[in-house]
């Protein structure tokens, strides 16, 4: 899927942040601040192809072709959008719907191997996708300049409350 499926408003607004300097961690949500009157509910369809479209977000060359030869975008956002991967994990509850890998598989259960053990090609394999999908910061031997972006469930935010409310 096309990263131009982006509004144009969204592709300028990066030019001005970068124009400012902004290059920290931004934070973006979605929600709604009031059901219209006479509705006790709320249909949220696509959520999980939204997902999906940003751990897959990347500019190819055709759209910074395309975005070039439409003017008015600096060389530097150009350059900056060839290496732009979204990057964030959220942590859930094991019963909630999946967004993503889990970061721990279970291998074991009753002293019990639950299937067989990956090859070392495909050990390697495994982790050289998992490397290649972590932003180049997190891939560099330095410090990171920004930390790793990690949302809390809200389901899980509800039952750490829950816990709290009835810890003494």
């Amino acid at each position: 899927m096309s990263a131009l499926l982006a509004d144009l408003y969204q592709l300028t607004m990066f030019q001005a942040y970068l124009d400012e300097g902004m290059e920290q961690q931004a934070v973006f949500e979605l929600f709604v601040r009031k059901l219209p009157a006479q509705r006790n509910f709320l249909v949220a369809a696509g959520l999980e192809q939204a997902l999906e479209f940003l751990e897959t977000l990347s500019f190819s060359e055709a759209d910074i072709d395309w975005l070039a030869a439409q003017g008015g975008f600096s060389r530097r956002l150009l350059e900056h959008l060839r290496g732009f991967r979204f990057a964030g994990d959220c942590v859930q509850l094991a019963d909630e719907p999946a967004t993503g890998e889990p970061l721990l598989q279970p291998v074991m259960r009753a002293g019990r191997r639950l299937g067989a053990a990956p090859t070392l090609a495909q050990a390697r394999a495994h982790c050289g996708a998992q490397l290649a999908r972590l932003p180049d910061a997190l891939r560099a031997l330095e410090a990171a300049p920004a930390a790793y972006p990690v949302t809390i469930s809200d389901a899980l935010r509800a039952l750490a409350r829950e816990v709290d409310a009835a810890t003494p």
